[in-house]
């Protein structure tokens, strides 16, 4: 089972141990009374992948912690916040993305496990609103996160988002 302390099976038969601090860290992120915006998961050998950061800051933060190194696969969550502004009253819905970076210099065995690997990640960092599979930071940007959460939001969208 995934995300209990013991090494789960992915579907490509490689074995990987997601710990359980990722767990705890993405429940903090998801709990409105945490001020944990941000949450990263990445290997730290070839069968575990461990918490590798968690803070405030939100999107940027995050991809500031990302982008430490152009070796690193990272799966990461952060919260932005939609903000509906009618009349006299103002609606705030967070919402969760998740993603899945493999750096520009990732080893390539470790690149093709990953794919397998993010499924596992995604079962313990559970209820996010979108996902991204990106090759580069720059493809979450804000305005492509506005535009998948605007395109999966329905008929009654937000007026504007804190990326915080």
């Amino acid at each position: 089972m995934v995300g209990d302390g013991r090494a789960g099976e992915a579907p490509c038969g490689a074995m990987v141990k997601i710990t359980d601090d990722i767990g705890v860290a993405w429940e903090e992120l998801r709990d409105d009374k945490n001020e944990v915006t941000w949450v990263l998961a990445g290997y730290e050998d070839k069968k575990t992948i461990g918490l590798k950061g968690k803070g405030t800051g939100g999107r940027k933060a995050c991809l500031a912690e990302a982008g430490k190194s152009d070796k690193d696969i990272v799966f990461g969550g952060f919260l932005v916040t939609a903000i509906d502004d009618r009349s006299n009253t103002t609606s705030r819905r967070t919402k969760f993305v998740f993603f899945h970076y493999q750096a520009p210099n990732a080893p390539m065995m470790m690149r093709a496990k990953a794919g397998s690997h993010r499924t596992e990640c995604e079962q313990v960092m559970v209820g996010s609103h979108v996902q991204f599979q990106v090759d580069a930071l720059h493809e979450l940007s804000e305005a492509e996160i506005v535009g998948k959460l605007r395109r999966c939001g329905g008929a009654h969208q937000p007026t504007g988002f804190d990326f915080g």
